[in-house]
């Protein structure tokens, strides 16, 4: 019941009021709590938020240097395949010009043995001639019928 002024407060109004103001302090406690739980939250998702920030800021930040550190493999494969590339050519060219030497080299054993061979042929037939022709000497001194030197045989 409202009491007005001048009416008196019986005590049952008195004791409802005790209540009610025991139930409000209970809630404005609570409400209380409430809020202190609800800061502590707020703070930690502030935290939450600004660790997470602070991780996409280095994790951008990674990204960007693995960008770069792609890049930049790129460009070093890209100088590595040319270098090989020209490695390549020059040991090919030394295979052509060792090819070509010892094609060349078998060439010139090839000629040197023919003209040994011919060489060989030659000095046979020298040594055949000087042969024969020692033989008609031989014959002819002895037709003759004198040493030599112009001496008679002795």
């Amino acid at each position: 019941m409202k009491a007005h002024r001048g009416d008196r407060v019986t005590p049952e109004d008195w004791a409802r009021t005790e209540q009610m103001l025991a139930a409000h302090n209970q809630m404005m406690a609570d409400h209380e709590r409430w809020l202190a739980d609800h800061e502590r939250s707020v703070q930690s998702r502030n935290r939450f938020r600004e660790a997470h920030e602070q991780w996409l800021r280095e994790h951008e930040q990674n990204l960007r240097d693995l960008e770069w550190s792609r890049k930049e493999h790129e460009r070093w494969m890209q100088a590595h395949q040319r270098k090989m590339e020209r490695l390549d050519a020059r040991i090919k060219h030394a295979i052509r010009l060792a090819v070509r030497e010892a094609c060349a080299e078998r060439e010139k054993r090839r000629e040197l043995d023919e003209k040994l061979m011919q060489l060989a042929a030659s000095h046979i037939l020298t040594e055949e001639g000087l042969r024969n022709l020692q033989v008609k000497m031989d014959a002819f001194f002895d037709r003759m019928g004198r040493g030599g030197n112009g001496y008679p045989p002795a």
